[in-house]
């Protein structure tokens, strides 16, 4: 599996891998897949209830819409918040295992589509807005 793959190629050169997905997206691209390290290698398989993820989660929105408070619609929940955090595949299923450690919250102004934009001070600027938990970065 290219997950695996790429997940492997970042944790053989000492960096620490993060997965950026939803439920929707992991569950169509790996129908469900918990990745786990075994022996210093990266694998990805179907899991069993109540196994956790070896890899933290930065998740991205779904394209949701919420209103600014200028009125603006943007595409994501508009919640700058890591909980609430519905468990799935691993991630914040089991006690102990956490939910996600980053999330998406704003994709930005929605207009026919989901534009990549938001306003931060009234400028327009190319820039999604997402919140992490600090331990994702030690």
């Amino acid at each position: 599996m290219i997950i695996a793959q790429a997940l492997q190629q970042v944790t053989s050169s000492g960096k620490s891998a993060v997965i950026y997905s939803n439920q929707t997206a992991w569950n169509k691209v790996t129908s469900g897949a918990i990745c786990s390290q075994v022996n210093g290698q990266v694998v990805c398989a179907a899991g069993s209830p109540g196994q956790a993820q070896a890899f933290p989660l930065w998740k991205f929105t779904s394209y949701n819409s919420f209103h600014d408070s200028s009125g603006k619609p943007h595409c994501g929940d508009g919640v700058p918040s890591l909980t609430p955090f519905t468990p799935f595949d691993g991630w914040g299923t089991t006690p102990g295992s956490s939910g996600a450690l980053g999330k998406q919250y704003d994709i930005g102004v929605r207009a026919q589509k989901c534009a990549g934009f938001t306003y931060l001070h009234g400028i327009k600027v190319q820039v999604d807005l997402d919140v992490f938990d600090p331990s994702l970065f030690q």
